[in-house]
């Protein structure tokens, strides 16, 4: 009789009578259905071409879609249906093993739509990735909404993208950093540039003027304001050859006697010899008279016959010099204001002759002393005049508009030294244009207790971070500066990873 053998998996085999334990294992071996290997999964490289191409088909196939719906040729498109079913079930494999390879590699149409639309701002990333969705093989109703999804995934994305351009760079992608020959004056004056100075952001000024003028940070701001400000007193006294932190009217007076004393002694032991390079002075001066003719100066002229008398004596005491350029000056004041611009330039250019000629008779420590006690004396009209210096402090802007206006060099890096630091801190660094905007808003959220408590604490720890040396750099100069070509690279890749993520974590596909 046959042998009955109840095997796990085939239910009741039987074998014929007589077989033995070995036979009847072998052919329950034999019989039993084999696994199939295993077919190997593609790498992310791969995975992502597959993708790229799938995404790409669909397209294609979206096109000729939309041509058969268009000519109402419906065998086609059943046919179409078919194909593409199968595509999707061929598919499904390496989507369910490479989820996020085949995300990314699906989005090949959205960066091309991106790169031909431009697709940086977040309209055009809305668009840039809504148009591939539109285009894709499947029913109206699918299109659409694809689309829509995409596009807000895409905006969004890009959005991301700005933003993490920004965090690498608060104060802006590509903006016109403060010159660095501010930076470098600032730093010499020891004086501080707030974050919003150096990045020339008007954001940020507006920040460090509320946390200026609020309870919690003031103290804060008010320390780096009160250094910064002493920092530029103490250069204007040293330039006028002083050490003090405000320039009250003792410093002022102190500085005008010790340099008037400096020249007094100079003069008394300096013995100008009037050579060629006075009569040079002299021979332009004519020259230029001359040139205009019917309308040439009897002003200049006399000028120049005195000039001839003086250097017909050859050399000149002390008193005499100091006597004939007191003369000079005053006349040269006494043309400026009565309109004659020539005759008082005339006077100028005689008076430089003269005191070069009586530089040049002094020893070498004696000349070293006369160039000091200028550029003292200079600085001390500078800042004695126009405002520049008002109530015991500097105004670094007036400075700047001051020193222009008398010395060209400056704009050309010519001029260096204590007043020159002063001039390019102020052209470059500015303060809020409304200081006190929003000032009756901030007073009633802090006096009340329950919005002013928190604020308090908010606005100390904010000061103490923000001019934190670490916050300072940060603010200012950032981490990285992308620029524009940059930011919008992020963007775009914000927007197809937008995309990608997005409909991961919305389950579409």
């Amino acid at each position: 009789m046959p042998q009955r053998i109840d095997v796990p998996g085939m239910g009741i085999v039987e074998f014929p009578d007589g077989m033995g334990d070995e036979q009847i294992a072998a052919a329950i071996r034999k019989s039993m259905p084999q696994e199939q290997p295993q077919a190997e999964v593609p790498g992310i490289g791969e995975s992502m071409l597959v993708a790229a191409g799938r995404g790409t088909d669909k397209i294609v196939q979206g096109v000729r879609q939309a041509y058969n719906w268009a000519t109402n040729d419906q065998g086609t498109l059943d046919k179409m249906a078919g194909d593409e079913a199968e595509k999707d079930r061929l598919y499904k494999p390496l989507q369910e093993a490479r989820p996020y390879a085949t995300g990314l590699g699906e989005m090949a149409p959205n960066i091309a739509a991106g790169m031909m639309t431009g697709g940086t701002s977040l309209v055009g990333a809305a668009a840039a990735n809504a148009l591939p969705a539109l285009l894709a093989y499947g029913s109206a109703e699918d299109r659409l909404k694809k689309a829509g999804t995409d596009a807000v995934l895409g905006a969004s994305g890009a959005k991301g993208g700005q933003l993490l351009a920004k965090v690498l760079k608060p104060a802006g992608v590509g903006v016109e950093m403060a010159p660095n020959a501010a930076v470098s004056a600032a730093e010499r004056l020891g004086y501080k540039p707030l974050p919003s100075q150096i990045a020339n952001n008007p954001g940020m000024a507006a920040f460090e003027n509320y946390l200026l003028r609020t309870p919690g940070s003031s103290g804060t701001m008010q320390k780096v304001a009160t250094a910064n400000q002493n920092a530029l007193n103490r250069a204007g006294a040293k330039a006028m050859g002083e050490a003090a932190d405000s320039l009250d009217e003792g410093v002022f007076a102190a500085a005008k006697g010790r340099i008037g004393a400096e020249f007094d002694r100079l003069g008394e032991v300096t013995k100008p010899k009037i050579g060629d390079d006075f009569i040079n002075t002299l021979a332009k001066i004519e020259s230029g008279n001359s040139a205009k003719g019917a309308f040439a100066s009897k002003e200049v002229n006399g000028l120049i016959d005195k000039g001839l008398d003086l250097a017909a004596k050859g050399n000149l005491t002390g008193t005499a010099y100091k006597e004939i350029r007191t003369e000079l000056s005053n006349e040269a004041s006494k043309a400026f204001r009565a309109g004659d611009a020539t005759l008082g330039q005339s006077y100028k250019s005689l008076r430089n002759a003269l005191d070069k000629a009586a530089k040049d008779s002094l020893s070498e420590a004696d000349q070293k002393a006369w160039d000091v006690a200028r550029k003292q004396w200079d600085a001390f009209k500078t800042l004695s005049k126009s405002n520049v210096a008002e109530g015991g402090n500097v105004s670094a802007a007036r400075a700047a508009a001051a020193i222009r206006s008398k010395n060209p060099n400056f704009r050309t890096g010519g001029m260096q030294g204590e007043m020159a630091d002063i001039a390019r801190v102020g052209e470059a660094f500015k303060g809020v244009p409304n200081p006190t905007s929003g000032q009756l808003a901030q007073q009633m959220m802090f006096s009340n207790p329950f919005t002013g408590l928190p604020l308090l604490a908010a606005n100390k720890a904010a000061a103490a971070a923000y001019m934190s040396p670490l916050g300072q750099r940060y603010f200012s100069r950032g981490l990285l500066d992308v620029g524009p070509t940059g930011q919008a690279m992020l963007g775009r890749a914000g927007s197809v990873l937008g995309v990608s993520g997005g409909r991961g974590l919305l389950g579409v596909e």
